[in-house]
């Protein structure tokens, strides 16, 4: 494994942030000093190796989903099937989402059903957007992949007063013509978040383990 020392001596502290960050070093730090409310505990019979993904990678996915608006029932995307994107299928499904996850390729098509998708769409080889309005539309997309060059055709795939949140990213300008987000018949919202606090980790491990 690869690490990357945040100081000569391993160690951080910091009494303001809370969360490891661009604008707050420390993931890799051998030892660092934060506040009380950003820790949290690990559920029993779990190891921290474990539990270390939902730290960041878990508590992204999971607080973009539980504060989308959407409720069980609803269908809702999830773009990319990666780092974040497997955790976010996951959830999508135990939260009784109807989830359908894109990512290009047929060879994914397997472990995003055996992840609970519901139903996946091969995007290198048909217009993703277009698929979720022939499904009836979205009231979520999720995107967890790292280009944001298929947005702007996904925004088509959503419901009247849909969302599209973006928590993953690879720093170009997004292309989302707003004439996609006017107000009118079809109504929506496009959103970058970002992976919460540490008061937002603690019901993420535990529903983890259902």
């Amino acid at each position: 494994m690869l690490r990357r020392p945040s100081t000569a001596s391993g160690s951080l502290r910091s009494a303001v942030r809370a969360v490891t960050s661009p604008g707050y070093p420390g993931g890799w730090a051998t030892t660092i000093t934060v506040p009380a409310n950003a820790l949290i505990r690990i559920p029993e019979g779990r190891s921290m190796a474990e539990a270390a993904p939902f730290g960041c990678a878990g508590v992204t996915t999971f607080n973009a989903l539980r504060c989308s608006g959407a409720e069980p029932g609803d269908r809702v995307a999830v773009l990319g099937i990666g780092g974040l994107g497997h955790l976010a299928v996951q959830f999508a499904a135990a939260m009784g989402f109807e989830a359908v996850a894109i990512a290009r390729g047929e060879d994914k098509r397997k472990d995003a059903l055996e992840l609970g998708a519901h139903r996946y769409i091969d995007s290198s080889q048909e217009d993703a957007g277009q698929a979720l309005r022939d499904m009836g539309g979205c009231r979520l997309i999720l995107s967890t992949a790292a280009s944001s060059k298929p947005l702007a055709g996904l925004v088509d795939g959503l419901v009247p007063h849909g969302c599209l949140t973006v928590v993953g990213f690879d720093g170009t300008p997004l292309q989302l013509p707003l004439d996609k987000l006017r107000p009118g018949s079809r109504p929506r919202t496009a959103l970058a978040r970002h992976n919460g606090t540490g008061a937002i980790r603690p019901p993420c491990l535990p529903f983890r383990l259902l």
